[in-house]
């Protein structure tokens, strides 16, 4: 260490020193021995003057490897083994190591305890000038207080953190020190999604993606990738005024899209993060409506939290997850989970978690109807609120506390609360949550414009210096500019016809795409079947059979009217009206057709979007050219899921005669014509393939027929 060589070598100069200028014998022994002694006190005056301890240096190794096998305890523990050596050899700078490792070995299984020796660790790396430890302590410091809504305190630690990342920067730049300072950039971008100015939050972020991009470090971008899901997670979010319907779900589903993202950046070794990503996913589908897919992810998660002993983690996800619970209508084991977090909350003194529990709690007490019970939930909530300050969701407490009043026919508190709601949600909103797109491509802008005004200072400075040049230089630009601006307006207006003329043609293709669809939909003879069977089941006396059927034949034809205009709709509807379809022609070969619609968990139906009748024709020709032909009974089954890049994967598998044998049996040259239209529909957004499946006894083979729509149309 350079401090170690300083002080011995300044005892031996004096040493040296009085032994070279003292006179006589005895004296130069004397002041020999003076030196020596001042050589050897030089060594105390620091505790790192005594060079590298290896067992300290062992004991630190144990304790980086049972923190990152999250075995705790045995961390712990050779971490105060570590803090009494550095205090016995007084060795500062060891012992702000050391108290450093037993503060990151401590924290999630005693919380309080552990934030505590964060601050002693700052505190002693402060003294000792050891900048590392007190950069660590205080970017945990600030993310514990984030958490607990003490915003100045955040504030105060993060600031810390970049001034010392900016100077060790400074002294030396190291991919080490420029990720420290992407780690608080990435922390103080969370911080700003916290308090709702996204704008900056923004910033941040971007500034973090930057640096993890320079070091190609993942950890880094599955960091940033996190907090850019958790700004559209809050811009989607209920309690966003602004963001409501169609808006909210499209930041909701960019948040999810974030969150599996970062799922896939997930390395061995940034595993800690994985239940947050799957706490943050549940939070989201949560607020989209998927409470199913949202208790999935927030129980995967809660498992983890368990796991790794993060006890402020598992008090939160508790609450969300009993939130979850609750909006199906569980409502005792939804109030389970928020006693748990209310019990974690306080025995850990985690007052953010303790309030939000409390609210969730008093909620449920309210619904069913123990009023009084709930009154001092709430009032306890409100309190807890209080002392922490006010921050952005205090009108959902002010929500609940005027539904409890309602309910209580205590008009009068009721109404003071709908106002303290409707003032705090009011005060929420803000128009900057919507502006953040652009005032990223504003700074960018700015960037921009900085540099081409240097490049321009330069280019002046060169054409100073060689003036007779630059006329010329200039005569030759303005032609060549003329030039190649007349060129341009040359090609501009040729592919502007071409586009328009390409444009007319396109649009008359999708005109007689829709005429042939609408007279492939109205079928003479799927029309002289249906009213056969119609017939049939009068003339057989089963007026019931008949009407059902007259019923659901009339909404078939209406409709393929309604929907040959349109150019897409919902999944949701498609499958709807296939089935519909499906349905009709089993009902006219009821021992020959089996139909099965089978639909994953993960598929939204509703958000996604399909061109109208693409299923319809691909099933007809399953029963007409598939099925019937064998002259035994068959199966048709329409498998709807998504595949790992979260595209659309549609599959209709039919045991028919197979799609080979379907075109010997045909004319020759015969074109599919439900096959072209369903290409030609599909157009560069999704694929089809068509598989031949194994050979059966009969001779028969079934066909599958896959359709891959790599975007919502």
């Amino acid at each position: 260490m350079k401090s170690i060589s300083i002080f011995k070598t300044a005892g031996f100069r004096v040493a040296q020193f009085l032994c070279i200028y003292c006179t006589g014998r005895m004296m130069k022994w004397i002041y020999t021995a003076l030196g020596i002694l001042v050589f050897l006190f030089s060594g105390q005056v620091n505790g790192q003057d005594k060079g590298q301890n290896p067992q300290l240096d062992r004991y630190y190794d144990k304790c980086r490897k049972f923190i990152k096998a999250n075995q705790l305890d045995s961390a712990r523990y050779y971490a105060g083994l570590a803090l009494q050596m550095a205090k016995a050899e007084n060795r500062s700078k060891d012992e702000a190591r050391s108290l450093l490792y037993l503060a990151q070995s401590s924290y999630t299984i005693a919380p309080r305890e552990g934030l505590y020796i964060y601050l002693s660790a700052r505190n002693s790396g402060l003294q000792s000038g050891e900048k590392a430890v007190v950069f660590r302590a205080s970017l945990t410091i600030g993310a514990i207080y984030r958490r607990e809504s003490k915003f100045d305190s955040t504030r105060f630690h993060y600031n810390e953190c970049i001034k010392i990342a900016n100077e060790l920067i400074t002294e030396n730049r190291t991919p080490e020190n420029l990720k420290r300072l992407g780690m608080v950039y990435n922390n103080y971008g969370a911080y700003y999604t916290d308090v709702g100015e996204f704008s900056k939050a923004a910033w941040y972020l971007v500034e973090t993606e930057k640096v993890g991009r320079e070091l190609k470090d993942t950890g880094m971008m599955l960091r940033a990738a996190i907090n850019v899901g958790a700004i559209y997670s809050e811009l989607g979010s209920p309690e966003n005024k602004l963001s409501t319907g169609y808006t909210a779900k499209m930041f909701l589903q960019k948040a999810k899209s974030y969150y599996f993202l970062a799922r896939e950046l997930i390395r061995p070794e940034d595993e800690r993060n994985r239940p947050h990503v799957l706490n943050n996913i549940g939070v989201v589908y949560q607020n989209l409506g998927k409470y199913d897919s949202a208790i999935y992810f927030l129980s995967q998660a809660l498992e983890l939290y368990k796991k790794t002993g993060n006890i402020p983690s598992e008090c939160s996800c508790n609450y969300s997850l009993g939130s979850a619970i609750y909006k199906t209508g569980k409502l005792d084991v939804a109030a389970a989970h928020f006693d748990q977090a209310i019990a974690i909350a306080e025995k850990n003194d985690l007052k953010t978690c303790l309030m939000s529990a409390l609210s969730n709690k008093g909620q449920y007490l309210t619904e069913t109807n123990r009023l009084d019970e709930a009154e001092k939930v709430l009032k306890r909530a409100m309190d807890i609120k209080n002392s922490m300050g006010n921050f952005k969701e205090n009108y959902l407490l002010y929500e609940k506390f005027y539904i409890l009043y309602e309910k209580k026919q205590d008009y009068k508190k009721a109404f003071e609360y709908y106002k303290k709601f409707v003032y705090a949600r009011d005060s929420v909103a803000s128009v900057e949550h919507l502006n953040i797109l652009e005032d990223l491509e504003v700074r960018y802008e700015s960037e921009k414009k900085d540099e081409k005004i240097s490049e321009l200072g330069l280019e002046k400075q060169l054409l100073l210096e060689k003036t007779r040049v630059r006329d010329a230089q200039l005569r030759l630009r303005n032609f060549l500019i003329s030039g190649l601006l007349l060129f341009l307006a040359m090609g501009a207006a040729l592919v502007w016809f071409w586009i328009q003329r390409n444009r007319m043609r396109q649009q008359q293709k999708a005109s007689d795409l829709e005429h042939r669809l609408l007279r492939a939909r109205m079928n003479p003879h799927f029309l002289f079947n249906g009213l056969n069977t119609i017939q049939k089941h009068y003339e057989e006396g089963d007026t019931e059979s008949a009407g059902k059927f007259m019923a659901d034949f009339s909404k078939f034809l209406r409709l393929i009217l309604l929907k040959t205009g349109e150019t897409k709709h919902s999944l949701a509807d498609e499958i709807e009206f296939t089935q519909l379809y499906a349905s009709l022609e089993q009902r006219k070969y009821p021992d020959r057709i089996f139909f099965e619609t089978r639909i994953a968990p993960e598929v939204e139906t509703d958000t996604w979007t399909i061109p109208s009748l693409l299923l319809q024709p691909l099933v007809e020709n399953a029963i007409w050219h598939g099925i019937l032909p064998t002259n035994r009974p068959g199966h048709i089954v329409l498998d709807v899921r998504e595949d790992d890049k979260q595209h659309l994967l549609i599959t209709l598998t039919d045991d028919g005669v197979g799609f080979k044998n379907s075109l010997i049996q045909k004319k020759a040259g015969h074109v599919s014509k439900a096959l072209e239209m369903v290409h030609l529909r599909l157009g560069k957004s999704g694929k089809v393939a068509i598989d031949t499946l194994n050979p059966q006894t009969d001779g028969s083979t079934g066909t599958r027929i896959t359709l891959l729509l790599t975007d919502e149309i």
